[in-house]
């Protein structure tokens, strides 16, 4: 009996100790408890529509890899002219500043000013490298040649200078920028791929030389082998299953390839220097036409960095045919045969993937 007068009496205690609450304390309760409510409410619909999303993206198969457009739909195609080739060496300095400057705005995110001033700093830095390596000609001669815009070019096209941002070479900027096709981009690389292509092409001008060095004979030294050109690199699966579907069909490569006359060299770069790293090394065989031989290659022996290395160098969009594929354990070898004028292959043939 005693305990039920005290639960009545702290019952009556509650009662009027809530009666007597503030006001105020109990609408800011009320209102606490009903954001909470909400807050939980959108909370669990978030949640759910989270789990709806990804749902749907497991329904939604992987897409489709990006192909290249063929060469005639390009933006490369719409503004590269031969005749816009960068007359000296000043305006080739500037058309290289201002590809690099647009390059770094568009691809890498930098403002207009960090733009130029990287722009500035890596066409210093190429031009400061062009002479080196030429100690065995005379002065002059050295002076005579880096002032032609072709020549230096190409030494800026060789050099293992790397740029500020990238770290990468110029070479592989300008294959990037190509392979993007974007205008605004491509409407300044493709006046250096005309002042460059003045020395791979051998019809432009005095530009190029007129007879380059072909591996017409055997050398076990250099692993040359004749009228055989090299390229190393990797492959991986995906696009492995593109060259098998082209096999013995024309396609085109959409960026400057360079390839060598050893077999050596191309082994070197294929083990050293190549990527993706997961992906299977691939061993290209150029096969050129003894007879035609090639009219858009051009050997960058005299101008480039890497002696040794007889590079051939081949203008973006060059053509070429998949006769032979043999997958070893260690390697993919590729035979190719090389058109021996870009101008008799039709511009709608595919563009390879990877290259």
């Amino acid at each position: 009996r005693n305990d039920v007068s005290k639960v009545s009496i702290n019952a009556r205690f509650l009662v009027q100790a809530f009666v007597t609450f503030p006001t105020e304390r109990v609408q800011e309760f009320r209102l606490g408890v009903a954001l909470q409510q909400e807050q939980e409410q959108v909370e669990a619909v978030e949640e759910e529509e989270q789990v709806h999303e990804q749902e749907q993206r497991e329904e939604v198969a992987a897409p489709e890899p990006l192909v290249p457009k063929p060469f005639a739909d390009t933006q490369y195609r719409k503004h590269y002219d031969r005749d816009k080739a960068l007359p000296d060496k000043f305006r080739m300095n500037k058309g290289v500043c201002e590809f690099l400057r647009s390059f770094y705005t568009s691809f890498k995110m930098q403002s207009d000013d960090e733009a130029s001033e990287l722009a500035e700093e890596f066409t210093s830095l190429l031009s400061s490298a062009e002479g080196q390596g030429l100690d065995e000609l005379d002065p002059s001669t050295i002076k005579d040649l880096i002032a032609k815009p072709h020549f230096a070019l190409g030494r800026y096209w060789s050099a293992a200078v790397k740029d500020p941002i990238c770290q990468r070479e110029f070479c592989g900027l300008m294959n990037e920028a190509i392979r993007s096709d974007d205008e605004n981009i491509i409407k300044l690389v493709a006046k250096l791929a005309a002042t460059l292509n003045m020395y791979c092409v051998r019809d432009r001008l005095a530009g190029a030389q007129q007879e380059p060095p072909w591996p017409k004979h055997e050398n076990a030294a250099t692993g040359q082998f004749r009228w055989q050109l090299w390229r190393g690199g990797r492959m991986p699966a995906d696009m492995l299953a593109w060259y098998k579907e082209h096999k013995n069909k024309d396609y085109r490569v959409n960026m400057f390839l360079p390839t060598s006359t050893s077999k050596t060299v191309a082994e070197e770069f294929m083990r050293a220097h190549s990527y993706p790293d997961t992906a299977k090394c691939v061993l290209y065989h150029f096969h050129l036409d003894k007879d035609l031989r090639c009219r858009h290659v051009n050997c960058l022996e005299s101008v480039t960095f890497v002696q040794k290395e007889q590079e051939f160098l081949f203008p973006p969009y060059s053509a070429f045919r998949v006769t032979k594929i043999e997958e070893r354990p260690s390697v993919i070898e590729i035979d190719v045969m090389v058109h021996p004028d870009n101008r008799r292959v039709d511009e709608g043939v595919p563009t390879a993937p990877w290259a």
